[in-house]
């Protein structure tokens, strides 16, 4: 994962290798600083509000919360530390994605398929309902925001870890399953 890879380059002072990785990833996700987790500074993230001591976003960036270019473009510094390239959310996502395709490549056809109604309870719903009262809580000009509330990197990190495997649990067994890819297993074995 080469989220991960961005905040090494730029703590080793390889910034143009760590700012080309943040470029790439700006296409894939938000990359608010606020709901990153960062790696080699003083805290792992910085929460909009702090009730447990933590140094909030406000306090380490100096910036509103309200500018959320601003909180896009934040990569990091010596004493935040640099965040990684995705969000907690996509983070967990993906990397349950790799996490399960390891596992799954190594039972080789002994995981079947989850039902559709338990990736879509528990794995679509718990995302859906934490991004979506999140996101509706963000003051975008020309949306109506109503009081709405942040998520914690926990929730973030279960629902994004939780979507991850059960969206892998569901799809890897249905390709295997597919007569696309028993095509290709079999014309495989006839070419060897």
């Amino acid at each position: 994962m080469f989220a991960l890879a961005a905040p090494v380059f730029m703590k080793l002072g390889w910034e143009s290798m760590g700012r080309l990785i943040y470029a790439i990833y700006r296409n894939f996700c938000h990359q608010f600083a606020f709901r990153s987790w960062f790696l080699f500074g003083q805290q792992a993230y910085y929460p909009l509000s702090s009730t447990q001591g933590l140094v909030t976003y406000e306090q380490m960036f100096h910036r509103s919360a309200d500018d959320l270019l601003a909180a896009r473009a934040i990569l990091g510094s010596e004493q935040a530390g640099y965040k990684i390239a995705i969000c907690q959310r996509d983070l967990a996502m993906y990397g349950m994605l790799l996490i399960f395709g390891i596992i799954f490549s190594t039972a080789r056809g002994r995981l079947k398929r989850i039902p559709l109604w338990i990736w879509l309870v528990m794995g679509v719903l718990p995302l859906a309902l934490d991004g979506f009262t999140q996101l509706v809580s963000i003051d975008i000009h020309w949306l109506p925001s109503w009081t709405g509330r942040e998520s914690t990197p926990l929730l973030r990190t279960l629902s994004g870890g939780l979507f991850g495997l059960l969206s892998a649990w569901y799809i890897f067994p249905s390709l295997e399953a597919s007569d696309w890819v028993a095509s290709f297993k079999k014309e495989n074995r006839t070419t060897r």
